[in-house]
């Protein structure tokens, strides 16, 4: 879930966005959600952040260890058939739903900085009271491969 007015990508959700979602996937705040995806999908990490960091319990929130095909190779039940929920995108969210109040009630995005925060960290230095961690591939940071993004510019802050 990203918010698509920003002029970034894949940033935070709004409440109401993030909101709107989980009502659409017919998600409360008292449900337990266990995050899972596919061998390899880098997305599933992702999700289980934003579930938290919008304010979703930490005792109600969990990633599987290991992939869908792990759990299916050890004999893990899977459902069949189509999903109870729909499938929809952002923008299908903001025409029909956003205006309306979500059931789902999440917070303002929890431990996220912003541009200028970033920038007001960086300009301190080793003065600077957090470590700020780059998580892509050595050849992305050191700008020695092209971005997957169009547009990016090469190598590290």
């Amino acid at each position: 879930i990203a918010e698509k007015s920003s002029p970034y990508l894949h940033m935070m959700p709004t409440p109401q966005l993030f909101g709107a979602a989980m009502d659409a996937m017919g998600i409360s705040n008292q449900d337990h959600i266990i995050v899972y995806g596919s061998a390899g999908c880098p997305f599933v990490h992702r999700a289980w952040f934003q579930i938290r960091n919008m304010g979703h319990g930490n005792d109600l929130t969990h990633m599987l260890d290991g992939s869908l095909e792990d759990w299916k190779a050890q004999g893990g039940p899977i459902e069949e058939g189509s999903p109870s929920n729909p499938v929809v995108s952002s923008k299908d969210l903001i025409e029909q739903q956003l205006g309306k109040p979500a059931k789902y009630q999440a917070t303002e995005p929890q431990n996220v900085v912003d541009k200028e925060e970033m920038k007001r960290l960086i300009a301190q230095g080793p003065e600077a009271d957090a470590i700020l961690v780059d998580v892509r591939a050595p050849e992305r940071f050191r700008g020695e491969v092209e971005e997957p993004r169009p547009g990016m510019r090469l190598g590290h802050m």
